[in-house]
């Protein structure tokens, strides 16, 4: 019978099985501190390999945990990705404020600050509650993932966990997309016709039911994806140091648009 971390190990390998060779995968572990064990990339053999070293022992510091996936989400993320955390842990939050023992509730705040903030930046954090219901604290665990706009999931051992992440990998099919691309508008015709070029390195912003901004890619598009049903708009932002412009469409700015639930709008 595998032990709880053998499970949980085993479970990872086969969801990161799932993914394509576009998307990125990476590792952060923690215990009394958190550490980046592997930094994102579509190496997901040498994300294996990082999963396979992981050890455990130590207190739960789930905050950093947080912190440093924020961190390396910000640094090396594809901006036009689904950014998706999954949290497991066996224990309760207390550290770096606790003892390393007993819960603190200084921890458990901070581990709850920490995804406030994933969610500012449309972050989701899928949590895992791994053994009985007296090891972990599944009311926070389930304020990290309301929070942030996922979901929280028990294993009351290992046996369970390959079928929660996949369960995981459905409900990240749940988020909405916004995509499209900015050109030169060469003839004023509010079209895109053939030759005229696309721009790339200009900031398009999203607001609404979430915020966010990004460059047009070297294609002059975009995509904010991860998005939950709702009311947005994207237009331009001021793109100081640009040359100057008229847009020739929309008439008026901004796009104003109702996303649905899952839907993948251009």
């Amino acid at each position: 019978v595998p032990t709880k971390i053998e499970s949980a190990k085993n479970a990872g390998k086969s969801f990161l099985d799932n993914l394509k060779s576009e998307d990125q995968s990476g590792l952060v572990t923690f215990s009394d501190t958190a550490q980046l064990a592997k930094s994102l990339s579509s190496d997901h053999n040498a994300t294996k390999s990082a999963i396979d070293s992981a050890v455990t022992g130590g207190a739960t510091n789930i905050g950093d945990a947080i912190a440093f996936d924020i961190e390396e989400f910000n640094g090396n993320a594809n901006p036009q990705a689904t950014k998706t955390i999954i949290l497991l842990t066996d224990g309760k939050a207390n550290k770096p404020n606790g003892s390393g023992f007993d819960e603190d509730p200084l921890d458990v705040a901070y581990a709850e600050q920490k995804a406030q903030e994933a969610a500012n930046l449309g972050y989701k954090v899928f949590t895992v509650g791994l053994g009985s219901n007296s090891d972990i604290n599944e009311e926070m665990l389930q304020n990290i993932a309301n929070i942030t706009g996922a979901a929280y999931h028990h294993a009351p051992n290992g046996d369970g966990l390959e079928d929660i992440y996949n369960q995981i990998s459905q409900e990240m099919c749940q988020y909405g997309s916004i995509s499209g691309c900015k050109y030169s508008d060469l003839n004023n015709n509010a079209a895109v016709d053939e030759l005229e070029p696309k721009l790339a390195g200009w900031e398009i912003a999203l607001s609404g039911t979430a915020s966010s901004s990004q460059l047009t890619d070297e294609n002059g598009c975009y995509t904010f994806a991860g998005l939950l049903e709702g009311d947005y708009a994207v237009s331009e932002a001021e793109n100081t140091g640009k040359m100057p412009f008229t847009r020739t469409y929309p008439i008026e700015s901004p796009y104003n648009i109702t996303l649905a639930y899952g839907e993948n709008l251009t």
